[in-house]
């Protein structure tokens, strides 16, 4: 998983673990690729923070942030609503920069979906996918479900979209 999300290291704004540890027992690994600047980001963060902490938590899923700000002080502040990891500030720019190549990003937010044990790809669909499950705990539990059931593939070899589904280019 280390060679996909780039850094050793994961972070909140409390405290810095290895990815290592972190990944620990997760069955999924969600990268979400956001900034404090973006509008459809700031729509879409509250609605994931709350799939997050009432699905993904239970269901062995991380979220990592992965973050298109250019200052530490707009991303401490917009990163303090969520509550999951992140690579650390410092790091983010090299990092976030060949993760959006690698998976063809091309604007935000986007989220993608990796199988946390091996870092091969699920989907790159995932803010879609979460904005139609909305609330609904059954939505949300079958769209997890989904996920966890489909074959996953090494990266170089998955059909990347490279849609990005937001509107802002990254």
């Amino acid at each position: 998983m280390v060679d996909v999300v780039g850094p050793n290291l994961l972070s909140n704004l409390e405290k810095t673990e290895s990815t290592t540890t972190v990944m620990k027992g997760k069955d999924l690994v969600m990268l979400y690729f956001s900034a404090s600047w973006c509008p459809p980001c700031k729509k879409f963060t509250p609605l994931l923070a709350d799939f997050y902490t009432n699905h993904c938590v239970k269901n062995n899923i991380e979220i990592v942030y992965i973050s298109s700000d250019t200052d530490i002080p707009s991303f401490n502040e917009y990163y303090g609503t969520m509550p999951w990891k992140s690579i650390p500030p410092m790091e983010s720019a090299h990092i976030k920069q060949k993760l959006a190549d690698r998976l063809k990003i091309s604007g935000i937010p986007t989220l993608v979906v990796l199988d946390a044990k091996t870092g091969h790809f699920v989907s790159d669909w995932a803010k879609d996918e979460v904005v139609v499950a909305g609330s609904s705990d059954e939505k949300c539990a079958e769209v997890i479900k989904q996920w966890k059931e489909k074959e996953s593939v090494p990266i170089e070899e998955a059909k990347l979209s490279g849609a990005g589904k937001g509107g802002i280019l990254s």
